[in-house]
């Protein structure tokens, strides 16, 4: 997936009532399809004209209402606000050339931690940390919800950013989120994680854990 997707998804994720969005490029880099996953308070024409609208800001690019798709939940799977996890705490333990993670999610008065542990290189501890985060992702839903495809570290603009690309064993969705490095990179890569499952975290059935 290209910086150019990655950037137009996460600004369309921000826009009030979208749940997930995908962006399709072709090979001379004009959008040709924009899919997108929202809740119920807006109807899908408002939505197409947000994204328009949102994307012409951002980006100077006007794009057409036709390439433009809106799957619409019902009411009964509108998001439940109070299900976004929260991340709290990380630490990290590195001794013999191995690092350890643990990784502690909240929601409310609830807390969450999930555990990693790999070789200590830039690569694998970024993957470690990414993996107890997930972890802790899934003792909040109450069962393994999520895998971890991939965890990268990419420049755009000059700014590093850390991609994370998540499966969703439920429906074999692909989920994409990213989070800027800053100075942090382990904390980078607990915020991707849960950009990319946060809004599918809220839509999820709820079970007990």
């Amino acid at each position: 997936m290209s910086g150019t997707e990655t950037l137009w998804q996460e600004l369309i994720c921000r826009l009030e009532g979208v749940q997930a969005a995908q962006v399709v490029f072709t090979e001379n880099g004009m959008p040709c399809e924009i899919h997108v996953l929202a809740g119920p308070e807006k109807s899908s024409k408002s939505l197409v004209r947000d994204i328009q609208s949102a994307l012409t800001a951002q980006f100077g690019v006007q794009v057409d209402h036709r390439i433009i798709s809106v799957a619409q939940l019902s009411e009964g799977l509108a998001p439940r606000g109070d299900f976004r996890l929260a991340h709290t705490g990380l630490e990290i333990k590195s001794a013999g050339g191995r690092v350890s993670a643990s990784v502690t999610l909240a929601r409310g008065c609830d807390t969450y931690t999930g555990h990693g542990e790999s070789a200590n290189t830039p690569f694998a501890r970024r993957r470690c940390v990414s993996e107890a985060a997930l972890a802790a992702v899934n003792r909040a839903a109450g069962e393994t919800c999520f895998e971890l495809a991939s965890v990268d570290a990419v420049t755009l603009a000059g700014q590093g950013i850390v991609v994370a690309q998540v499966y969703s064993l439920r429906d074999g969705q692909r989920l994409l989120g990213s989070a800027f490095l800053n100075e942090d990179p382990d904390n980078a890569a607990v915020h991707s994680v849960l950009s990319a499952v946060n809004r599918r975290l809220s839509v999820l059935p709820r079970t007990a854990g």
